[in-house]
């Protein structure tokens, strides 16, 4: 069973949220809390298997303060943010922070539901492209400069410039070039399609899938598969 923590000042959202996922009987929803610094304790004391915390609370300890202090002191835990509204550039600082995907909160209980299960996964460690589903559409609408590069292909030199990924640090002009089959994937990824069904569009296996996208992950600097799309993004691999 995978036990769920939800972290939002809005006491209407915590009680929508885990309403839908009281319907999954694989998941057990731990007493919300309310602040980012109740996040953090909550966190600490329990351990959940997926956190949902909203980036937007009052206090010295915001959303994106909290995943930065849970991820320090556990940085295997598995946290998805959650927002009611386009998230705007606090977006691409929670991916940078290491969240692993975006749920609004008035997405159907099923959605919920299922990217909850999908993050929790055992022997995912989060990484599951079905968490992207129209993320890039977020990072788009949340309007960050850094991310309306030219779309390039296979080949050509990158020319978005440095990239300035929030605190993950610099990475190269340039980075290493992915190969068109590591592309083909990428482009697939970002859509959101589970591997499964990236290897059966593909045509290949799903260990290829998954090898390629280790790859990129390696040769575009990104520490989990949102951290990819943000990346690809910036340097322009896709649009």
């Amino acid at each position: 069973m995978l036990s769920v923590l939800i972290a939002d000042d809005d006491h209407w959202a915590t009680r929508g949220l885990a309403r839908a996922l009281a319907g999954e009987p694989e998941l057990l929803v731990l007493p919300p809390v309310h602040s980012g610094a109740e996040a953090v304790a909550a966190h600490r004391a329990h351990r959940p298997s997926v956190t949902l915390m909203d980036l937007r609370m009052p206090g010295e300890v915001n959303g994106i303060d909290a995943i930065k202090a849970i991820r320090g002191e556990d940085p295997a835990a598995r946290i998805l943010v959650i927002t009611a509204e386009a998230p705007g550039p606090q977006l691409v600082r929670a991916i940078a922070a290491g969240a692993l995907g975006v749920i609004g909160k008035a997405a159907r209980d099923e959605a919920v539901r299922t990217a909850v299960l999908a993050a929790g996964g055992a022997g995912t460690g989060g990484d599951e492209p079905r968490l992207l589903c129209g993320l890039v559409d977020d990072l788009l609408v949340a309007g960050d400069p850094r991310l309306m590069g030219e779309s390039h292909s296979a080949g050509e030199p990158c020319r978005t410039g440095a990239s300035r990924f929030g605190d993950q640090g610099a990475a190269p002009v340039v980075p290493e070039e992915p190969t068109a089959a590591e592309l083909a994937v990428l482009k697939e990824v970002v859509r959101g399609k589970g591997y499964a069904q990236i290897a059966e569009d593909l045509f290949i296996s799903v260990a290829t899938a998954k090898s390629h996208t280790k790859a990129l992950r390696r040769k575009l600097h990104a520490g989990n598969l949102a951290q990819l799309v943000v990346r690809a993004l910036e340097y322009g691999y896709v649009s």
